[in-house]
C-alpha cells in the first residue's frame, strides 16, 4: 500500500511539529509542513498530496487561497482536505461543505484526528486510491 503524503499548512510551529510526529508515527506518512499559503501552493503544484491540513488564518494570504487554488487545479476531489482553525467560523464550514472539505477546530484532538483519517482512508480502501470522489 502506498504511503500517504500529508501537507500541513500552519504558522504555529509547535502545533505543526506535534501533528507531524503524530501523523508520521500513526500513519507511516510522508508529512510536509509549510508556514504560509504561498509555500503551500508551490508544494501543491509539484507534489501529489493525499491529505491537506489547512489553517485558515495566517499572516499573509489566507488558507482560503490554498483551497481556491486546489479547486482551480480541479484537484479538490483528489485529496482529503481539513480546514483547521481556532475560530469556529460557520462561513468557512458553509462555503466548503459542498466540496467535501472537513472542519477541525483548534486545539485539535489527536485521537479525533486519527479516527477521522482512518474513516476517510477506509472509505477509499486505504491509501491506494486515485480519486477521492471515485470512492464515495
Amino acid at each position: 500500500m502506498k504511503k500517504p503524503t500529508i501537507l500541513i499548512v500552519d504558522d504555529e510551529k509547535d502545533f505543526s511539529s506535534t501533528l507531524v510526529e503524530f501523523l508520521s508515527e500513526r500513519f507511516n506518512a510522508n508529512v510536509l509542513v509549510r508556514e504560509n499559503a504561498m509555500e503551500a501552493i508551490e508544494v501543491l503544484n509539484q507534489v501529489q498530496v493525499d491529505v491537506l491540513f489547512q489553517d485558515m488564518i495566517m499572516p499573509g494570504p489566507s488558507g482560503e487561497q490554498v483551497i481556491d487554488h486546489i479547486k482551480n487545479l480541479k484537484r479538490i476531489n483528489e485529496m482529503i482536505v481539513f480546514i483547521i482553525s481556532k475560530w469556529n467560523d460557520e462561513a468557512y464550514t458553509f462555503k466548503f461543505e459542498n466540496l467535501g472539505v472537513k472542519y477541525i477546530p483548534k486545539p485539535i484532538s489527536l485521537i479525533t484526528t486519527q479516527k477521522v483519517l482512518i474513516e476517510e482512508f477506509e472509505i477509499c480502501g486505504g491509501f491506494d486510491y486515485k480519486k477521492k470522489s471515485s470512492c464515495l
